[in-house]
């Protein structure tokens, strides 16, 4: 689940390496009488604004004072926002907090920005060199974004980071966050691919990635019903039609459009075995994920019958009252036994599993509550 959407700045949404080539260009050639070349920058782009500067100029005079007369140099060259940048920003901002994580200094960041048609309002979080000494690919870089967003309630895999270099993906992953590179901007979706990261073309191609892998979890609701008669319960022989031919499960299905769960269970019981139950009750409730392929919310019911007469056949299987005392003698799932511990102990209970494309149970909690 994506919950916020963070951006690098520089070549994602802002085509800052066009732009500040020429900067560097006529900082070197105007005050230094330098000729700076692409090879050289292309050595160093990536790097924190100043060890970028430091690195391109070397020893040619104090940083601080190439800093600046770069700084009145970058006002003679306007960055200019990619077409689709200003459109998706504002679109995403409708639905998501969004952030800029940038290794470049606060003043430079506000003003391409604010010269590139952005409103940094927009932004709930604008993170700068001049917020860490930390840079990509350490994934410790953004440790100020992730505590901002901590206090939102916003955890680092529910955050998507994009960006135009690998050096983007690795920091974001081993920070924990999603990743989406911007491809052909400083690296080829080639790239990308070989490195594992999922990679589009453009930012409208990823506004449609969010939104189409966005959606909200979603499941079955279903009705576990166990059927109690003395010292035995009512179970189904799955039929040969089903993924689990000939294991037994309690009864039980699907809950219809207005139904109330207890009416369902009734139903379902009548249905399946044509029994009347008395006193039928809500146990608990699982939330199953991968029941061959299948993800649902089981509500956990329990019945009583007077008689134990034997149920006639049924589409679904085989109804069998079998003791209690002898379930680990047929073929049941893995959580039959803990659910009906639940159940008979009559306490109320949550609980999750989790299942392989095989039907075997990988994972199983439950909590009881008093």
């Amino acid at each position: 689940m994506i919950k916020g959407v963070v951006f690098d700045l520089d070549d994602t949404l802002l085509k800052t390496k066009q732009s500040k080539y020429q900067v560097f260009r006529e900082t070197g050639k105007r005050y230094y009488n330098l000729d700076i070349h692409d090879e050289v920058l292309d050595a160093h782009w990536g790097l924190p604004f100043r060890v970028l500067v430091g690195n391109v100029f070397g020893d040619v005079d104090d940083l601080d004072r190439i800093v600046t007369r770069y700084m009145s140099t970058v006002q003679e060259f306007h960055n200019e926002p990619y077409d689709d940048a200003l459109d998706v920003v504002k679109a995403l901002s409708e639905d998501y907090p969004l952030a800029i994580v940038s290794s470049a200094s606060r003043e430079l960041v506000m003003r391409d920005l604010l010269d590139c048609g952005f409103d940094p309002e927009i932004f709930t979080f604008i993170q700068t060199e001049d917020d860490t000494s930390v840079h990509k690919p350490n994934p410790e870089v953004f440790r100020p974004l992730l505590n901002a967003f901590a206090e939102r309630g916003i955890r680092p895999e529910e955050l998507l980071f994009t960006g135009d270099g690998l050096h983007d993906f690795h920091a974001s992953i081993g920070a924990g966050l999603q990743f989406v590179g911007i491809a052909d901007r400083t690296v080829t979706k080639s790239e990308f691919d070989r490195a594992g990261a999922i990679s589009v073309a453009n930012l409208s191609e990823l506004q449609q990635y969010i939104a189409r892998n966005n959606v909200r979890h979603m499941v079955e609701s279903r009705t576990m019903c166990f059927v109690f008669s003395g010292d035995n319960v009512l179970l189904m022989k799955a039929s040969d039609e089903k993924d689990y031919s000939g294991t037994y499960d309690p009864l039980g299905g699907h809950i219809e459009k207005g139904e109330d769960i207890l009416s369902c269970a009734v139903r379902e019981i009548r249905e399946e075995a044509g029994l009347k139950v008395q006193h039928t009750k809500l146990c608990g409730v699982m939330h199953v994920t991968n029941f061959f392929g299948k993800d649902i919310m089981l509500f956990v019911t329990a019945s009583k019958v007077r008689s134990k007469k034997t149920p006639p056949a049924h589409h679904e299987g085989i109804p069998v009252w079998v003791p209690i005392s002898k379930l680990n003698t047929i073929k049941v799932f893995d959580d039959l036994q803990p659910i009906m511990d639940s159940v008979m102990n009559q306490v109320p209970f949550t609980g999750v599993s989790r299942f392989d494309d095989a039907g075997k149970l990988l994972e199983l909690s439950i909590h009881s509550y008093i």
